[in-house]
């Protein structure tokens, strides 16, 4: 008989729910801060989730693993220090898996005046249902990006979704 956490990777495996098709990760999808997370149980030893997917991890078939080990991430963070619970582990594997899946292009691209996505994103800007605008201008973010630093018109959608997932939701 399996444990529950083979079930449980099975299940989540089977359900699409972790290997995303594009990069894209449900704004609603956890009651808590993925990122609020990573800083409390993984930041004493490891300084920021972006580089460390970029810098330990990689996709391979469809699957994160770890750039040396080869081992599949999320049979490995339940066993890593911290003991993330199945809900937390999922939420690390798909934050880990979005950024990879970005390759570190806020990094190379915005941080020179922006510095930090989470940090611009939770300071500036608001999710209003599905759009993501400035916190006090109101202005719709796609609209702005359009005529924005170096983003190309092929890039807006990518920069949207990235601060979609990290912008507060308006409270209504």
């Amino acid at each position: 008989m399996e444990n529950g956490w083979s079930y449980f990777l099975k299940l989540l495996r089977a359900s699409g729910l972790t290997v995303l098709a594009s990069f894209t990760l449900a704004t609603e999808a956890y009651s808590f801060d993925v990122h609020e997370l990573f800083e409390t149980r993984c930041g004493q030893c490891h300084q920021h989730s972006g580089d460390v997917a970029q810098e330990r991890l990689v996709i391979a078939k469809g699957i994160l693993r770890g750039r040396t080990s080869g081992n599949d991430i999320l049979v490995f963070l339940p066993k890593h220090h911290g003991r993330p619970n199945p809900k937390e582990t999922a939420a690390l594997y798909d934050l880990f898996f979005s950024q990879v899946k970005g390759g570190g292009v806020f990094k190379d691209r915005c941080a020179i005046c922006h510095v930090s996505a989470r940090e611009f994103a939770r300071l500036n800007l608001i999710r209003d249902c599905d759009v993501v605008r400035g916190r006090y201008t109101g202005n719709n973010l796609t609209e702005f990006l359009v005529n924005h630093g170096r983003i190309g018109a092929d890039e807006v959608d990518f920069f949207i979704q990235l601060m979609a997932r990290l912008a507060p939701a308006l409270d209504r």
